[in-house]
């Protein structure tokens, strides 16, 4: 058996940074919305001659990993929706500080951004579909 009988198999895990398998920080680990709860996703590319130069096979592997995040991205939501949803978890959090308003709580920072999404969106209905 050569080499080239030998097939290999790009794959990409997706999911596995932040948590206690990663070499991220304490930080990033602490972040994590439910320690010790993710979802890691497997993606395997075409299985390739065992014979391919490596800088070939690294290029297939993040090739695969370009499919992984796609993968992953079409579930999240916005980032629009997403600011609104962490802003309300947040509550009278204080999260802006602005000269002129001083501190602005994450209720007030987004009765803010939805005045001023009424008031552009006259300007602008285009970006509004």
């Amino acid at each position: 058996m050569t080499d080239a009988d030998i097939p290999i198999v790009p794959f990409y895990l997706q999911g596995l940074w932040g948590t206690r398998h990663s070499r991220s920080s304490a930080s990033l680990k602490d972040a994590r919305a439910i320690p010790g709860k993710y979802d890691v996703v497997v993606i395997l590319g075409e299985a390739l001659p065992g014979n391919m130069p490596a800088h070939l096979f690294k290029r297939k592997v993040s090739e695969v990993s370009v499919v992984a995040w796609e993968h992953c991205v079409s579930f999240l939501p916005s980032l629009a929706a997403a600011w609104v949803d962490r802003a309300k978890t947040m509550g009278k959090t204080q999260i802006i500080h602005d000269d002129l308003s001083g501190d602005l709580s994450a209720y007030r920072a987004l009765t803010g951004a939805i005045l001023m999404s009424k008031r552009t969106s006259k300007f602008y209905p285009e970006q509004n579909d």
